[in-house]
């Protein structure tokens, strides 16, 4: 089986995805108006971001579809469906908790492009078998045994473009969302199986499956080797929420070396269930949306009513993010937690820390690591992985930067200010609009030099506008916008500039 070789004579199928408010001149309408424009600019912003995502997945689409319609006459190809995963959403929406989700979903099969040396490459669905032991692809030119790679195979599976065919030939594609299968042929030669994924996350899931399969050093993968993978971190769920339970009811003591609930009230109600698992950071109705799904598969009796294990399902569901399991499967040996030797290789090669000792990553999990049992034996799992990653000590943002480090003693023309010009203007300067919104949104970008032609009003009142047919703004209202921001937005710039032109 040579990875460049597969079936020419097949056609590929490429499926397509397919009024402004009224100005005041009192302060506590200038801040709610404030209020307004902060929304109203947000608004802005969506709409374009969302505009430039439609015409590019427009622009996607006419290429699928190009591609489709020149293969239209092939039945094979009426079948085929992409598939397209994501975890950015509702907790309802398909999560990877473990490798049991990731294997499930392989197992369901998979929608990748192939990438070959030549012009022509084929989308093809890859499917795991039941018993774990190969992959497969259809369709194909190829005798059904012959499109298969077995596990065993598999020297290595690599995530992005670690292939010189995928540098050469896929130079159009996300790095995330391509991988490389190694495995060996019938004549004992390396091959590269080179596939793109329609999604980074699609990428993962099969990268951290296989992963999970080759690791078993040549012994097929059981079912009890998945279960060993969870078992700590199962049995500190177990005891929280069975610890949560016994609280709730008055009951005996819990036996942790035990699964099944012990006390006399081995199950709550909703409310008390949300609580409990809001005590472990996970949000009220995140929770409610998935206790309601368990409670919908429950038979009349036991309704309404939730046992140690739902609760730990819908921890497990709501509080594994993904990504971070996939990292952590990449770095982990066989396991579903780190330990210190592991913990170390990832500061080193992923947080760019050096001379990492033992005794640091052991500070670290004792610090971040919820499970006693985790600790002491000093593994970091999944739930303490998150818990670091998330924490200051992995803030991107320097702390010595959230106060003013800059000199500002120096002379004004030695700093660059960032300006604007006719500010007050929010379209032409012979017969638009003035407003305060303009000075709003130019402070919310950051602006800090701002100028104002003042013109002498009625009741001795200065007048704001372009000295044509623009409409007026009173330079009072201007000054309390001012006011409002330099006291309260924006505490630690040290000033704002106003360029006051005056017209007599």
């Amino acid at each position: 089986m040579n990875g460049d070789t597969d079936e020419t004579n097949n056609s590929e199928h490429c499926s397509s995805t397919n009024n402004t408010t009224s100005l005041s001149s009192s302060a506590p309408q200038n801040q709610e108006k404030i209020n307004l424009s902060s929304s109203f600019f947000n608004e802005s912003i969506i709409v374009t971001q969302n505009n430039m995502n439609s015409t590019i997945n427009n622009t996607t689409d006419e290429n699928l579809l190009t591609i489709s319609n020149n293969n239209e006459e092939n039945p094979m190809n009426k079948s085929f469906k992409r598939k397209v995963v994501s975890f950015s959403a509702m907790p309802f929406e398909k999560k990877v908790a473990d490798v049991y989700d990731c294997l499930r979903y392989m197992q369901e099969g998979s929608d990748f492009l192939k990438v070959r040396s030549y012009v022509r490459q084929f989308r093809r669905l890859y499917t795991l078998n039941d018993s774990l032991t190969a992959i497969s692809w259809y369709p194909t030119s190829k005798k059904p045994s012959k499109a298969i790679i077995t596990i065993d195979s598999i020297k290595e599976v690599r995530l992005g473009k670690t292939t010189e065919r995928l540098r050469e030939h896929a130079q159009q594609f996300e790095n995330e969302s391509m991988f490389s299968i190694i495995y060996t042929d019938g004549n004992n030669d390396y091959v590269s199986l080179d596939l793109v994924a329609s999604s980074a996350d699609e990428a993962n899931i099969w990268v951290t499956g296989l992963s999970c399969l080759i690791s078993g050093h040549g012994s097929p993968l059981t079912s009890s080797d998945l279960e060993d993978r969870q078992k700590m971190r199962d049995r500190w769920l177990r005891d929280v929420f069975a610890v949560g339970l016994s609280s709730t009811s008055e009951c005996e003591p819990v036996n942790h070396n035990e699964y099944q609930p012990l006390c006399g009230k081995s199950s709550i109600d909703e409310e008390e269930a949300v609580r409990l698992l809001g005590d472990y950071g996970i949000s009220e109705d995140k929770a409610k949306i998935r206790l309601q799904e368990i409670q919908s598969k429950k038979s009349d009796d036991v309704r309404g009513l939730f046992s140690t294990e739902d609760l730990v399902d819908v921890f497990k569901k709501l509080s594994t993010r993904p990504e971070i399991y996939h990292l952590l499967v990449r770095y982990s040996r066989n396991q579903d937690f780190l330990s210190t030797e592991d913990f170390t290789l990832f500061l080193e090669a992923e947080q760019g820390m050096s001379k990492v000792t033992r005794e640091k990553c052991l500070e670290i999990i004792q610090k971040f690591e919820p499970s006693t049992e985790a600790k002491l034996l000093g593994h970091l799992g999944i739930d303490g992985f998150t818990n670091y990653l998330l924490s200051p000590e992995c803030d991107i943002f320097n702390a010595n930067h959230r106060s003013i480090c800059h000199e500002m003693d120096h002379p004004l023309s030695h700093y660059f200010i960032a300006s604007s010009h006719n500010t007050f203007l929010l379209a032409d300067q012979l017969k638009g609009p003035s407003s305060v919104e303009g000075f709003i949104h130019a402070l919310k970008r950051g602006c800090r030099c701002l100028e104002l032609h003042c013109f002498d009003g009625p009741d001795d009142q200065p007048l704001i506008h372009n000295g044509t047919l623009t409409s007026r703004i009173s330079l009072s209202e201007a000054l309390q916008i001012f006011r409002y921001f330099t006291h309260n937005l924006h505490s630690t710039t040290a000033c704002i500039l106003i360029v006051f032109g005056l017209r007599l």
